[in-house]
């Protein structure tokens, strides 16, 4: 039987990938292989690829539900271990809806990067405190619970506030669902707010799951003063909804329970769009720099690069949605652009000025050892290995020559030597 269960690793490549098989009837005794089941998430991969970008109409969320709601009792049924995987990944998607469409899922990206990089005040290292000028004056500002109605919940004394109306003379306040209300007089300055300190970008980007919730939580206001200037206000109106953001920190910050190898959950999946805001901040600091003129080992653009790939290599090492070929091959990457900040590289550098020839160093023979065609350069790191180090030692001593044979390894495969 031909596999039509191939899970990738985001939900719309899934209902892609099953939407565009064909179905076959089938006899066969494995219940999970149900095409009902593949009908019904076909039916609903073109609706969520539709609204990827755009926030989706209340009808259309109904029926998306609907769908969904057919899918998880379908999948629930699966006896084998590929469809007990499909159906703890549809419970995922489907529980959280909103938060697949709309652009959601870019935005985050977007934020992910102006906290690594501190772009705001409020994503910068540092003791996070914000303000807000309000009726009774500049209030400290921080969320302490996620259940507010409101972006905005003023703090005082341990009572959350998110609502204030006017009567009169007195402003209301009411809190915790107006559940309880209290009745201040205008210009009456409130009790003194408990300061709180906020290690944002810490926080956000902590493995300590504990203390990345408190993060988002405590720190709701930055994150949405930050895709308010990154993102479309389409997708900040979705994320404004408490039980969106909700949603998204539970998402976020909870380990999924059930088949600890299935790497297609909603967690996996939104976590690694950290390592994707890296490996996105890599691709345009690289275009930034200028490799040609980059002659110190210390160089500021170079050093910050380099920084990049070591915490972009730590977030793929530790994410699910990673496969082991992903992982070489940017490490593969990771180890080329470190050669740029060894004495290695620097040598080289002085023997393009230099120009070692074979009347100095007859091992050479007709060899360009500055020549940068590939030919030239596997035979260099391979046949001629010996011979190169002695140059690189003679030229430039032997700090040039520490881990050579590491790095005519990676120079090796960088160029796919034979």
């Amino acid at each position: 039987m031909k596999n039509r269960w191939i899970l990738p690793l985001a939900l719309i490549l899934f209902l892609g990938s099953v939407s565009s098989q064909n179905s076959t009837n089938s006899t066969t005794d494995d219940t999970c292989d149900s095409d009902r089941c593949l009908a019904l998430v076909a039916e609903i991969g073109p609706i969520i690829r539709t609204h990827t970008e755009v926030k989706p109409k209340s009808e259309v969320l109904k029926k998306m539900n609907n769908l969904c709601t057919e899918i998880k009792s379908c999948f629930k049924a699966a006896t084998c271990k590929k469809g007990k995987h499909t159906y703890e990944s549809m419970r995922d998607a489907c529980d959280h809806l909103e938060l697949m469409t709309g652009n959601v899922q870019p935005c985050l990206k977007k934020f992910y990067s102006a906290v690594y990089h501190e772009k705001y005040n409020c994503t910068a290292d540092k003791k996070y405190l914000s303000t807000l000028t309000t009726p009774f004056g500049s209030m400290q500002l921080f969320s302490r619970v996620g259940t507010c109605l409101n972006l905005f919940i003023l703090c005082c004394t341990h009572e959350c506030w998110n609502q204030i109306i006017t009567s009169g003379d007195k402003w209301v306040m009411y809190y915790h669902n107006r559940q309880q209300a209290k009745w201040v007089d205008k210009g009456t300055q409130p009790p003194d707010v408990p300061k709180r300190e906020i290690h944002v970008q810490n926080g956000i980007l902590s493995e300590d799951l504990p203390k990345r919730r408190e993060s988002y939580t405590l720190g709701r206001f930055c994150f949405f003063e930050v895709i308010g200037k990154e993102c479309s206000a389409e997708t900040v109106e979705i994320l404004s909804s408490n039980f969106n953001y909700d949603n998204l920190i539970n998402v976020l910050t909870t380990l999924p329970g059930g088949l600890q190898d299935n790497c297609n959950r909603l967690y996996h999946s939104f976590n690694k769009l950290q390592c994707e805001s890296l490996e996105e901040a890599i691709a345009e600091k690289e275009k930034e720099i200028d490799w040609v003129d980059t002659t110190q080992t210390n160089d500021t653009d170079l050093v910050q690069f380099l920084q990049m790939f070591e915490d972009a290599e730590k977030c793929i090492a530790k994410s699910c949605s990673y496969n082991d070929i992903h992982r070489l091959i940017f490490k593969s990457k990771k180890d080329w652009f470190e050669l740029y900040s060894t004495e290695f590289f620097m040598c080289k550098r002085k023997m393009m000025l230099d120009k070692p020839s074979a009347q100095k160093f007859p091992c050479l023979g007709d060899h360009n050892i500055v020549g940068s065609k590939k030919d030239e350069t596997c035979e260099r790191y391979s046949k001629l290995k010996d011979c190169t180090k002695k140059v690189m030692e003679d030229v430039c001593g032997k700090k040039a020559i520490e881990d050579y044979d590491k790095t005519a390894d990676i120079i090796k495969k960088h160029f796919d030597c034979k």
